[in-house]
């Protein structure tokens, strides 16, 4: 779901990091990654190549709602699942993102790969 959907043509979000949705995907780096995994995945290089995969984690928000991580994408590399996700530098240093980071590594033993 875009911004000007969930929100209304006239109420669009305003993103944190002046990052512009493109081609359905929320930045242009982030497109530009798909395209490239994409490619990769028609020379054999990986399998599996899925997007937006969310994951739970056995905790809830003070709203009771269950924590979620959802990851830019999913791959088999040599053999191994790849969870990775597209981020600035400035997105990197968030401690809601860190947080997250650990959660994944703590709750399904996945380090993430951030590109």
């Amino acid at each position: 779901m875009t911004s000007s959907t969930k929100y209304g043509a006239s109420q669009q979000r305003r993103r944190k990091f002046g990052n512009k949705p493109t081609g359905g995907f929320d930045s242009k780096k982030e497109m530009n990654r798909y395209y490239t995994l994409e490619m990769m995945q028609r020379a054999g290089e990986i399998s599996d190549l899925q997007t937006q995969v969310k994951f739970l984690f056995p905790l809830r928000s003070e709203a009771n709602r269950q924590l979620h991580y959802v990851a830019d994408f999913t791959y088999t590399e040599n053999g191994k699942r790849v969870v990775e996700d597209v981020k600035s530098v400035a997105t990197r240093k968030l401690a809601v993102f860190t947080y997250k980071v650990a959660l994944m590594k703590h709750f399904h033993n996945i380090e993430l790969r951030i590109t």
